[in-house]
């Protein structure tokens, strides 16, 4: 199977992205399980948080506008709650993975989370 494939896979089912690494020659790919935070606190395929950022990121956004967007004070907790799920999620990604503590962080939805909206939004139409 291509990495390719069991990244979608993983997209497509809401599981973590695996890691891949090599150790002396030979590739190792660590899945991961959905953690407490991954888990939908009601019986959706997305939790209430997530659905409530995911129409601010269609475009590139910071957190501060999506928290100011949201209603939210507490920036800790407004990213435990709703930026880390949604990210791991496979909902919406970091437009700069290899530093996600940058000032010019932002978010956008991922095709993962394009879908999930554009479904949604064909429901209330």
């Amino acid at each position: 199977m291509k990495t390719s494939n069991i990244i979608s896979w993983c997209e497509d089912n809401g599981n973590p992205i695996p890691e891949w690494e090599e150790r002396a020659g030979s590739v190792v790919v660590t899945f991961f399980p959905i953690s407490e935070v991954d888990t939908p606190q009601v019986t959706m395929e997305v939790t209430i948080e997530v659905v409530k950022l995911l129409p601010f990121c269609s475009q590139p956004v910071n957190r501060r506008i999506l928290q100011e967007k949201l209603g939210f004070r507490n920036a800790d907790h407004f990213r435990k709650a709703y930026i880390l799920p949604a990210i791991k999620g496979g909902w919406i990604e970091m437009t700069i993975p290899d530093k996600p503590k940058s000032r010019l962080q932002k978010y956008i939805l991922t095709s993962k989370g394009r879908k999930w909206l554009g479904k949604n939004r064909e429901k209330e139409s």
